[in-house]
């Protein structure tokens, strides 16, 4: 396994799959990218947004992204290999998806569920999705 991608959220759950990461990529000598998924605001038809609003948001989610992955960095810190980080804009499970076969990766590795009361709900869309959808191997963490 020379390339792992982890997709995370800032949920406990992806917080377990990077720990599970990097004891993985530490044993096998894999590369590392880590992935958060922006997902950008719904269109709603005929209502008329706030663009203002809007962008408001969009950067406030990218910011939040930016942190989030200098946080999971911090999980790397004494790791010898190759670890980036990524950010995608779009549907979580597709830009999973195509991040994974894409960019050659051998495995995926996320957590079992999301953050936040609606991520709950779903129990494990996204990683469900990942799982049913992708060509590459994907381990998912408890």
């Amino acid at each position: 396994m020379k390339k792992i991608l982890v997709a995370i959220d800032g949920s406990d759950s992806a917080n377990k799959a990077l720990d599970k990461a990097k004891k993985i990529a530490e044993c096998m000598g894999s590369e590392i990218t880590i992935l958060n998924v922006v997902t950008p605001i719904p269109n709603y038809g005929d209502v008329r947004p706030n663009l203002k609003v809007i962008q408001e948001v969009q950067d406030n989610s990218k910011i939040n992204s930016e942190t989030m992955l200098k946080t999971a960095l911090d999980v790397f810190k004494d790791f010898t290999g190759k670890v980036e980080t990524k950010t995608r804009l779009g549907n979580p499970a597709e830009e999973i998806i195509l991040e994974a076969e894409g960019g050659g990766y051998d495995a995926i590795i996320m957590g079992s569920r999301g953050q936040g009361l609606f991520a709950r709900t779903l129990l494990g869309s996204v990683s469900n999705k990942v799982v049913n959808h992708s060509d590459v191997s994907v381990f998912i963490v408890k």
